[in-house]
């Protein structure tokens, strides 16, 4: 859905942040996996 609102190459940026932030977040809950 996002997917298809969002295909601006700004918005795409945004949604890259959002899953890297949500991938950080996921590895330091889990033990910092580097």
């Amino acid at each position: 859905m996002v997917g298809q609102l969002c295909l601006s190459r700004e918005c795409a940026d945004d949604l890259v942040d959002l899953l890297n932030a949500e991938d950080l977040k996921s590895r330091l809950s889990y033990g910092r996996l580097t």
